[in-house]
């Protein structure tokens, strides 16, 4: 299947993703509202903010304005908290003004299922993309960038505990409130660089989120929770590059069954595809797919600190005979390998597993010809560089 357009990359998104100012089209004084939320929620922002509201004058000490056009600037990112009926025209707006990127947070489109809200999604998006704009959602909860204090939403803002290291997850997800619920992870002591919540994937979808922080320095591993799409090839193109990247991609997957994939429909207007086959092309392109949504973040938190392996195998070492059989029984289940009792030490047990893949001849043959190269081809590769 031929891909609909090529992915964005970092740079097609550098606006976007490194904003120096972002305008709120639909500011407001009601407390509450997602105009007043957004603004409360940017506090942290590094750059310059824009209001824009023909009713206002001043609102929290900022000056308000009319229209984009009467901006004092382009600005990099445009956050459209107006109503669905109002998006068109606004994407037409920054069109004109030549604004980098637009979120949208306004739903009723693709996600309703009814033909005239799909043909309006489309025709934005058609809007959007001639005109050279990058359009995040509709559907859209925001996004957050906790190194430069982006943190664009209506939604409660988790708020780190430390500031994120080098070893930071980089988080995409389709479902807004996922992705906002592993960011949470954040006021425990998780590093956490950035959080893209797609949304309906109009323009900007979850394989371009994928594809651009495979380039972006301050990730160092992705967990991406995934529903479907239309061209599932994209995710796949995507995840090549996170391997050539040597960026960890750690995957969730939602809509599995036939009443999940209904939802996925009904939730971004997204197609779940079959399971089986996503399981398939995921194992050839060193996808780690975790079975459980709570596995996801800590499984890409360890593989962003992971250092190089040093020797082949796996070594359990443990304080508790029974805890290291546990490992043993686990590990031999995931690689179908063939466990052997190692020797134990004093005042703890070990266990090595020759049998666990973990050595491939190489990363590159492994993730073609291995069964499932998960993390054992991950950690290989990094050994390799």
């Amino acid at each position: 299947m031929a891909t609909l357009r090529p992915l964005y990359r970092a740079a097609d998104l550098a606006r976007l993703l490194n904003p120096r100012s972002i305008a709120i089209i639909g500011a407001s004084e009601r407390a509450g509202s997602f105009g007043e939320r957004t603004q409360r929620n940017l506090a942290p922002f590094h750059g310059r903010v824009h209001l824009v509201n023909a009713r206002y004058q001043t609102l929290g000490g900022l000056p308000c304005h009319a229209s984009i056009a009467a901006l004092p600037e382009v600005p990099d990112i445009a956050v459209v908290a107006a109503p669905m009926e109002a998006v068109k025209g606004v994407v037409q707006e920054c069109v004109a003004a030549g604004v980098g990127a637009a979120i949208l947070y306004a739903a009723g489109f693709a996600e309703t299922g009814k033909a005239d809200r799909i043909a309006l999604q489309s025709r934005i998006a058609a809007i959007a993309r001639e005109g050279g704009v990058r359009l995040v959602g509709p559907n859209r909860i925001g996004m957050l960038d906790y190194a430069s204090g982006a943190t664009i939403s209506f939604a409660a803002v988790p708020r780190p505990a430390v500031a994120p290291g080098r070893a930071a997850v980089g988080i995409v997800s389709q479902s807004g409130n996922l992705g906002f619920a592993l960011a949470q992870g954040v006021e425990r002591g998780v590093a956490i660089s950035r959080v893209l919540a797609c949304g309906n994937p109009a323009d900007v979808d979850v394989a371009d989120g994928v594809a651009a922080l495979a380039e972006d320095p301050a990730c160092a591993a992705i967990a991406c929770v995934f529903e479907g799409m239309a061209d599932p090839t994209r995710l796949v193109a995507a995840a090549e590059i996170a391997w050539a990247a040597d960026k960890p991609l750690v995957v969730y997957k939602l809509a599995t069954g036939e009443q999940g994939a209904a939802a996925a429909l009904s939730h971004t207007g997204s197609l779940a595809g079959s399971d089986a086959a996503y399981r398939a092309a995921f194992s050839r392109v060193g996808v780690v797919l975790v079975e459980n949504f709570d596995a996801l973040l800590e499984t890409a938190a360890f593989l962003a600190k992971a250092p190089p392996c040093r020797a082949p195998g796996v070594a359990v070492v443990s304080t508790s005979g029974g805890a290291a059989i546990m490992a043993a029984d686990k590990a031999e289940a995931e690689w179908r390998g063939t466990a052997a009792a190692g020797p134990a030490g004093e005042g703890g047990a070990g266990c090595a597993h020759p049998g666990l893949r973990l050595c491939p001849q190489s990363g590159r043959h492994h993730r073609a010809g291995a069964e499932r190269p998960g993390i054992a081809a991950r950690l290989r590769r990094r050994a390799l560089r």
